[in-house]
């Protein structure tokens, strides 16, 4: 059995994916209800930042610490702090996730935040996950290096996501970074994701784990069951209308007799 490096707890979890769903299916949708326009070429308004709100409204307590982030030229996003466990987590869409780790061969850029939050993860968990204590010792001697490139987690790359992980965490005590993925299809969450990135955020994860099962489910009413009533709407409607046309249908000759004996017991 692999071995969790995600200290939150259940509920925890499950709040984090109930969040992100109410500010993606209802906060985000009513705010745009009321912004369409004739053209529709599109919107300017950014999802993600709905579900941010629903995150910190959920989150802001004394057992957690929720802030904006943000350095340079990045976008703004969420820290979202455990402090029992110690844990920085960030939510990010999935495909947003994939487009930095392809960039893996082109270093002649500046580090993604993700790139640098995971870290956060170097050694520790690394070590007791695959051991690649050497391999990804921090004080690798570039002298060493007389041919080909310098791996990523050597050089000015990686001073480069060190002097911004200060920035980003500044005096907070992280022992685990966990990147929360999300895919949305046709404006639904439809997969939320936890993984334990390593220090290098390019590799495969230490650790990945699908929260995707507190997704909240939409109510609908079973087909079988909506059939049935409208059945039995029918057969009310059916029922009224053939009283009525009973009614109708009595012959004037009926009808005549009738009220001759009406006048008669009246007399």
């Amino acid at each position: 059995m692999v071995k969790s490096f995600i200290k939150l707890t259940e509920e925890i979890k499950k709040k984090v994916v109930e969040s992100i769903h109410i500010g993606n299916e209802y906060d985000y949708k009513e705010f745009m209800a009321g912004k369409k326009t004739t053209i529709k070429n599109g919107t300017p308004y950014n999802r993600m930042d709905f579900v941010y709100e629903s995150l910190i409204r959920e989150f802001s307590s004394e057992e957690f610490y929720v802030k904006p982030a943000g350095s340079g030229n990045w976008q703004k996003h969420l820290q979202i702090y455990h402090k029992p466990t110690k844990t920085l987590c960030i939510v990010a869409k999935e495909d947003r996730v994939q487009s930095i780790r392809l960039k893996k061969s082109n270093l002649d850029r500046k580090p993604h935040y993700m790139e640098s939050y995971s870290l956060i993860n170097k050694n520790k968990h690394v070590n007791e996950y695959i051991g690649l204590n050497e391999q990804l010792a921090l004080n690798f001697p570039l002298s060493s290096v007389d041919k080909g490139l310098i791996p990523t987690y050597v050089g000015d790359f990686y001073i480069q996501k060190k002097a911004n992980l200060l920035k980003l965490i500044g005096t907070l005590d992280v022992e685990t970074f966990v990147l929360i993925s999300l895919v949305v299809k046709k404006e639904k969450i439809i997969e939320v994701r936890g993984h334990v990135p390593q220090e290098e955020f390019l590799d495969s994860y230490l650790y990945s784990e699908d929260w995707s099962n507190y997704i909240p489910v939409p109510f609908t009413i079973d087909s079988s069951e909506e059939n049935n009533d409208q059945q039995v709407s029918e057969d009310i409607q059916i029922g009224i209308k053939k009283k009525i046309l009973e009614k109708d249908s009595v012959s004037p000759s009926l009808k005549k007799e009738k009220k001759q004996k009406k006048d008669a017991s009246i007399e």
